[in-house]
């Protein structure tokens, strides 16, 4: 196989050049095509949900933000807390358990978001939701430790800029414009509905960040040996 970007090759100055080596691992540019897919979802949701909430079901300003703000808060926090648990207990034992656990839970994320956006009344949407945003942070523990653990020391920092540019560029550039784009589309067919239909392309990209999760397990154990080599090196 290709020899992956050596750290002490790489100029300080030379910021491309620092961020081909971050890239170099298999393992950081699946973790990457899945943070793409799930910022797009993430941000589309965080942007769009609480609008729906009032264009679909009636709900006043109030309403849906502190309805919507505290069952985000609350299942994402245990979502969050319920991924690093799990990827503590098995990623010990073999971190391809990294990509399996994170990956199922995307997967099982994504019908969630579509229910919400399909749902026949604002409690059975805000039932849908809950489920859908526990189930889509699981996989954030395992993205942030990764983001550190693949890269060698001196590039933690621009892994962490490469991870937040990727989320920035899908997440807030495309992830809620999209939706925006989709309802100004939609909206002549379908008035006030046309947020539901956008939403189910935010829920069918979010699921692509499933098979992008299982993917890491293929390089997982190999490029964190050579982060380990090089470390102690």
């Amino acid at each position: 196989p290709a020899r992956a970007v050596a750290v002490d090759d790489v100029p300080q100055s030379a910021l491309l050049a620092r961020v081909g080596a971050v890239l170099a691992r298999p393992t950081y540019r699946w973790l990457m095509a899945a943070a793409a897919c799930q910022s797009f979802i993430g941000y589309a949701a965080l942007s769009w949900s609480a609008l729906y909430l009032q264009r679909v079901f009636g709900m006043s300003l109030s309403q849906s933000g502190v309805s919507f703000g505290l069952l985000a808060g609350a299942t994402g926090a245990l979502g969050s807390f319920a991924g690093g648990f799990l990827a503590d207990r098995y990623g010990a034992r073999d971190p391809r358990w990294y990509g399996r656990i994170s990956g199922s839970a995307c997967l099982a994320a994504a019908p969630f978001f579509a229910l919400f956006a399909l749902a026949p009344g604002a409690g059975a949407a805000l039932a849908c939701f809950g489920v859908f945003y526990f189930l889509n942070n699981v996989y954030l523990p395992v993205m942030w430790m990764l983001v550190q653990g693949l890269v060698h020391p001196r590039l933690r920092a621009t892994s962490a800029a490469t991870q937040f540019a990727v989320t920035n560029l899908f997440g807030y550039g495309l992830g809620s414009i999209s939706i925006g784009l989709l309802n100004d589309a939609f909206s002549a067919r379908f008035g006030d509905e046309a947020i539901r239909y956008s939403l189910l392309l935010a829920a069918a990209v979010g699921a692509l960040s499933g098979p992008c999760l299982f993917a890491i397990s293929r390089n997982i154990r190999r490029d964190l040996a050579d982060v380990a080599a090089e470390g102690a090196a």
